[in-house]
């Protein structure tokens, strides 16, 4: 834990009150996170992960904020990469972990099999149609989804659904239960191969 000095609470104060980034008016957590960071800064690169705008530009949400980039080359000579989503920090960094993308696959299918609509079943099959693999649990969710589920099963025959359930069948057979794989199969007439 970086420690937090009253010499640091006292620039995220004026920091606030004059209205520079990062923060919402009337808090000063940003602004003392971000003072504590540049009265700290780190031996290596920094890796800054954040959903949270205040500490985006305000013309490209994509980008880091220029103030504070400013603010932080003045303090070190360390790059500061900028990351809104844990899951592309992880792609970049560490490809060969797949842990946010199947956290995401398995949120994904888990929202499938509960789909309350044909327009989230929709959204829903383009998000998982994204991807190139799956885990057996995720197949099988997604199998359980178009076979217990009105909302999924009503249009399975539409083709952005019958290509997903097509693959799920060619792909993950083996790992699907064997009322699912009948019903996608004899009722659906989802074949491995069409």
């Amino acid at each position: 834990m970086l420690p937090r000095t009253e010499t640091i609470i006292a620039a995220a104060r004026l920091r606030r009150e004059v209205g520079n980034p990062p923060g919402k008016s009337g808090s000063a957590g940003d602004a003392i996170n971000w003072e504590t960071i540049l009265a700290n800064p780190p031996s290596d690169d920094l890796y800054f992960v954040t959903a949270d705008s205040d500490y985006s530009s305000p013309v490209d949400p994509a980008r880091f904020n220029e103030f504070l980039l400013a603010e932080w080359m003045g303090a070190t000579s360390k790059s500061l990469y900028y990351y809104t989503q844990l899951s592309r920090f992880f792609k970049e960094k560490f490809p060969t972990i797949q842990l946010a993308d199947e956290v995401e696959k398995d949120l994904l299918a888990q929202a499938l099999l509960a789909s309350g609509s044909f327009a989230e079943t929709h959204r829903l099959v383009g998000k998982l149609s994204q991807y190139s693999a799956f885990t057996p649990t995720q197949a099988a969710l997604i199998a359980e989804a178009a076979t217990t589920n009105d909302q999924v099963g009503s249009i399975a025959s539409d083709s952005d659904v019958r290509a997903l359930l097509r693959r799920i069948v060619t792909k993950y057979a083996s790992h699907l239960g064997p009322r699912s794989l009948k019903i996608l199969r004899d009722f659906y007439g989802i074949a491995e191969q069409e």
